[in-house]
C-alpha cells in the first residue's frame, strides 16, 4: 500500500503497441485557471476518465478518455509548460502489455504513441527482461521512457575475484552490490518519430533517479501515490517532537517525521515497509506549541496516508480502514475544502513554469 509517488508501474507489464483511444473531451477548448484537482475515474464500459476538478469549488470537467478497464492501472504527467498531457494505461485485451496517448490539453485531444523500438514484447518466459517502469515528460517536453532490466530470477554471479558483472547485448557491466537487486536502468528518448536510448547504468538500488535523465522528468501521478515529496526527520532537539512522543507514547517503532507547510508545520508517523517506510496517522498541526488534529484524518492504527503540497493547499490521500479517500485542506486556515472517495490517481493539477 505505498502512498508515495513513486516511480514505477507493475513489473510484470510487457510493452505493447498503443491503440486509439476511444473518445475525446468537449470540443470547445478548455482553459485552466487557477487551482484543480487531477483524478481518473471509470466511465460508461471500459472506459476510463481524466477529470479536472477547479479548486476550491466547482464542477469538474473531462479532460480526456481513453480504453481501459481498470483506472486503477493508468497513470498521468503533464509537460512543463502545461500544455501536453501524458496518460499511461495497462492493455484491455488478454495480452500484458502498455497504451499511451499524448494529450493536447488545450483541445482535449490525445494521439496514440508508439511503443515500437523499445525492448521487444514477449510473454513471460522464466527469465528476467526488460520492462518499461516510467513514461514522462524532459524539461523540453520531449518523451521519455525509462525501463528497468533487473536481474531478479538471474543474479549475477562473482567471478573468482568477487567482482560482479551484468552481461547485457553482449556488454558486462561492472556492479557493486547493495540491498535489493542488481539492474540495468535505461532512458530512452522519443526523437522525430524513434525511440532512442540516451542513457544506460549498472546498479544495485534500482533507483531512476540515478540516472541525469531520470532526474529531470515530471513526476507522474498513479494509483501508487500521490504526486509530493516525502517529510523530513522530526529532529531529536525539537520540541515538538517532546510533544508527539508525550501524546502517543505507544508509537515506538518509525519515526516522527514534518512537513512544512504555509500555514506551520504538519507530523505524522513513518513506519518500515520492506526496505522503505511509509506514512501513517496520526497526523497533527503543529502551531503555538500545540497539537492539533487535521480535519479528516483518522487517528487509526493502520491508517496510512501520503500527502502533496501545492501553495498553501494540500493533498492528504487516506488508505486503510477509511478509503481510499482523497482530502484537500487549506493548510493557512486549516479547513477541508474537499473531500472525495475512491479516486484514481489524484493529484494537484500542476502550474504551469516557463523554465
Amino acid at each position: 500500500m505505498a502512498l508515495f509517488i513513486g516511480h514505477t508501474l507493475l513489473a510484470a507489464l510487457v510493452l505493447t503497441a498503443a491503440k486509439p483511444a476511444s473518445s475525446s473531451t468537449a470540443a470547445s477548448a478548455p482553459k485552466w485557471n487557477g487551482p484543480g484537482l487531477s483524478y481518473l475515474k471509470a466511465g460508461e464500459g471500459e472506459v476510463c476518465e481524466w477529470m479536472r476538478q477547479p479548486l476550491p469549488s466547482g464542477e469538474p470537467v473531462r479532460v480526456f478518455s481513453f480504453d481501459a478497464a481498470d483506472c486503477g492501472g493508468a497513470s498521468v504527467t503533464w509537460s512543463r509548460d502545461g500544455k501536453q498531457g501524458l496518460v499511461t494505461a495497462s492493455n484491455t485485451g488478454s495480452e500484458p502489455g502498455l497504451r499511451v496517448w499524448r494529450v493536447d490539453l488545450q483541445k482535449g485531444t490525445g494521439t496514440p504513441v508508439s511503443l515500437s523500438g523499445l525492448p521487444e514484447p514477449r510473454p513471460p518466459t522464466g527469465k528476467d527482461v526488460p520492462v518499461i517502469a516510467d513514461l514522462s515528460f524532459d524539461p523540453q517536453g520531449r518523451l521519455v521512457a525509462l525501463v528497468d532490466y533487473s536481474l531478479v530470477l538471474q543474479p549475477p554471479a562473482p567471478e573468482p575475484d568477487g567482482k560482479l558483472f551484468i552481461s547485457f547485448e553482449g556488454k558486462r557491466y561492472p556492479v557493486k552490490e547493495g540491498p535489493g537487486n542488481a539492474a540495468i536502468l535505461m532512458a530512452y528518448r522519443l526523437e522525430a518519430g524513434t525511440w532512442k536510448r540516451v542513457e544506460l547504468k549498472a546498479t544495485w538500488s534500482r533507483d531512476f533517479k540515478e540516472l541525469k535523465t531520470g532526474r529531470t522528468l515530471q513526476p507522474v501521478a498513479s494509483q501508487t501515490g500521490v504526486l509530493g515529496f516525502r517529510g523530513k526527520e522530526v529532529p531529536s532537539k525539537d520540541p515538538a517532537l517532546k510533544l508527539l512522543t508525550a501524546a502517543f507514547p505507544d508509537k515506538r517503532v518509525g519515526r516522527w517525521t514534518r512537513v512544512s507547510t504555509p500555514g506551520g508545520p504538519l507530523y505524522y508517523r513513518e513506519e518500515p515497509m520492506g526496505d522503505a517506510y511509509g506514512g501513517f496517522a496520526p497526523v497533527r498541526w503543529g502551531v503555538g506549541g500545540k497539537l492539533t488534529p487535521v480535519e479528516g484524518v483518522p487517528d487509526g492504527q493502520d491508517v496510512a496516508v501520503g500527502f502533496q503540497l501545492q501553495g498553501a493547499l494540500l493533498l492528504v490521500q487516506l488508505e486503510g480502514s477509511v478509503g481510499p479517500t482523497t482530502l484537500i485542506i487549506d493548510t493557512k486556515t486549516k479547513k477541508r475544502l474537499l473531500s472525495l472517495d475512491d479516486l484514481n490517481a489524484p493529484a494537484l493539477w500542476p502550474r504551469p513554469s516557463r523554465r
